[in-house]
């Protein structure tokens, strides 16, 4: 590792002997600064390069820092190291460097000093980019820090880990089109099943997707415009119709060909059963694509609101022969 900066300049700071603090700094029980890596996004996916923070929170005239900050090199490799809001807002000039920019390391190492000013309150110290490696998760953490005040001494601090997630290929989504349907008394709503522009090569799909049934009830599913509309036939299968399910069950599958989206898939029709919103999720997704293997889906889920101040029910002939004679 090479040595940092803060520990190079003796006469703005003090020997390295007497700067080294590990984890969690410098009595972290007195500690009320904060620090720690916040990623962009929890997840990111091919050709996207990924943004992380350096925060702090709660400091009194931070002066310099230096930080070690680590992160799985398997996942993720770093691009670039540059000055974040809280530096470049400072008031004064500031150095900045990263020390060990080479490929193949497994942390970076960075040094920061403000030539004439401080910095208190919370904020943005770096930023830092990332392109994705392989498939995987990876912590992003601070290995170790030295923080140092207007007066040269340390400043105590606790710190803050963080997690992302990088997938590549992208997996598909599935959504629900209108994503939050309404209706009203006498009415149906109609929502079709939807795959994104990622999910390509679709040869076949089962889908389990929960609703209340206190609410509302599926009264056809059928094949959405994208399936309907390929170029070979369908084969489409409502496993589970009844008015006691809690969940529509369905196989859908093109027959001698695969469809690409974006698209419909399947399209569902809804009656009210009494006033409520009742949620549309996806219990159970299974892809395949022309040679058989899975795709990896995603769901967003949504609602349907039924708007009708008393429920309607179904009433048999017989239950209205008995009422009113005949």
């Amino acid at each position: 590792m090479k040595r940092h900066l803060l520990l190079q300049h003796a006469r703005a700071f003090i020997p390295a002997m007497v700067l080294v603090v590990w984890a969690m700094g410098v009595a972290p029980s007195i500690a009320q600064t904060s620090i720690g890596l916040r990623p962009a996004v929890d997840r990111f996916y091919c050709t996207e390069v990924l943004e992380v923070s350096l925060q702090i929170g709660g400091v009194a005239d931070l002066r310099g820092f230096s930080v070690d900050l680590g992160f799985d090199t398997a996942v993720l490799s770093p691009i670039d190291v540059v000055a974040g809001d809280a530096l470049t807002a400072a008031g004064c000039p500031h150095f900045l460097q990263w020390m060990n920019p080479d490929p193949g390391e497994d942390h970076i190492a960075v040094d920061v000093g403000l030539l004439g000013c401080s910095i208190s309150g919370s904020g943005e110290l770096l930023k830092l980019h990332f392109s994705g490696v392989a498939n995987g998760q990876s912590s992003l953490t601070v290995i170790s820090a030295i923080l140092r005040d207007g007066q040269n001494h340390d400043v105590p601090f606790s710190i803050v880990d963080s997690v992302v997630d990088y997938r590549c290929p992208r997996p598909g989504t599935v959504t629900f089109d209108p994503p939050d349907g309404g209706f009203g008394c006498n009415q149906t709503l109609a929502v079709d099943v939807v795959i994104d522009g990622f999910t390509v090569d679709l040869h076949g799909a089962s889908l389990e997707i929960a609703f209340d049934n206190t609410v509302v009830r599926p009264l056809s599913v059928t094949a959405g415009s994208l399936v309907a509309g390929a170029a070979c036939p369908y084969y489409l299968n409502w496993l589970n119709p009844g008015p006691a399910e809690t969940t529509i069950q369905v196989d859908v599958a093109n027959l001698g060909c695969a469809i690409d989206g974006p698209g419909a898939i399947v399209h569902l029709v809804f009656e009210g059963v009494l006033q409520g919103i009742s949620p549309l999720d996806c219990l159970s997704l299974i892809f395949r694509d022309s040679a058989n293997h899975p795709i990896d889906m995603e769901c967003v889920p949504g609602t349907i609101e039924y708007r009708c101040p008393v429920g309607i029910e179904r009433t048999g002939w017989g239950a209205w022969k008995a009422q009113f004679g005949g």
